[in-house]
């Protein structure tokens, strides 16, 4: 039933020129464990980011460059933005051996040892030529407790990128298949702003001359999702 000016009427029984009512807000049931640099991040790669194999981003504009240059080293910490023409790709900047005797420092911490994970090779990480592997770096965090992820980003740069994008369930997105992460879809309202503001940035439009606000996108899916968020916020 939908509610209307001579009270809760059936769908199908509703006439032309009834009043309906409409919800002043959409209640949200769940929250985001997101920080809002990465919703302006996800944002950023919606709109402008290579998601399919690698994480990257294109753009001529400074401001969208820029953008894209504040925000990487807060969600990827000890790692900055690589430009190679129009494409910037996320490197690390840390040195391997200061942030490999932070994962052995964590592990003496919790009582435990590099050769407990690792069969091969512990000699090349205790001494500083090396690095553990991702699916090691998984396992000591579960083991430990603590968060690798300062010391992931350090030694992987690109790679975290990466796992970031996978567990959203944005990597190998294509253009016609893009889509808000669930995640940032239940964002707060300030969120959702920040997030909306990047999408804006990359692929959105504001007419000068007229009230015309609007946003491009090959994706049916991603139009819904923009869409959604448009009206939880009024």
């Amino acid at each position: 039933p939908v509610l209307t000016a001579r009270g809760f009427v059936a769908a199908g029984n509703l006439k032309p020129g009834d009043f309906v009512a409409e919800a002043s807000c959409i209640p949200l049931s769940c929250k985001t464990d997101l920080t809002t640099e990465e919703l302006e991040l996800i944002g950023l790669l919606i709109g402008d980011g290579t998601l399919t194999t690698l994480v990257a981003f294109s753009a001529k504009l400074p401001e969208k460059r820029l953008a894209f240059e504040r925000v990487v080293p807060r969600v990827f910490p000890n790692c900055r933005v690589s430009w190679s023409g129009n494409t910037g790709r996320i490197v690390r900047v840390a040195d391997i051996p200061k942030y490999s005797a932070s994962i052995l420092r964590k592990l003496e911490v919790a009582g435990l040892k590099l050769n407990q994970f690792m069969k091969y090779n512990t000699w090349r990480v205790t001494g500083g030529r090396g690095a553990v592997s991702m699916q090691v770096l998984d396992e000591i965090e579960i083991a430990t407790g603590e968060s690798l992820w300062e010391e992931r980003c350090a030694l992987f740069g690109s790679g975290a990128a990466k796992m970031w994008a996978r567990n959203l369930g944005m990597l190998g997105a294509k253009a016609p298949g893009k889509r808000i992460p669930k995640k940032a879809m239940v964002a707060d309202d300030a969120g959702v702003c920040v997030l909306l503001g990047s999408l804006w940035l990359t692929d959105g439009y504001v007419s000068k001359n007229t009230n015309e606000v609007s946003y491009c996108t090959a994706s049916w899916g991603l139009a819904q999702d923009v869409m959604y968020l448009l009206l939880r916020i009024g």
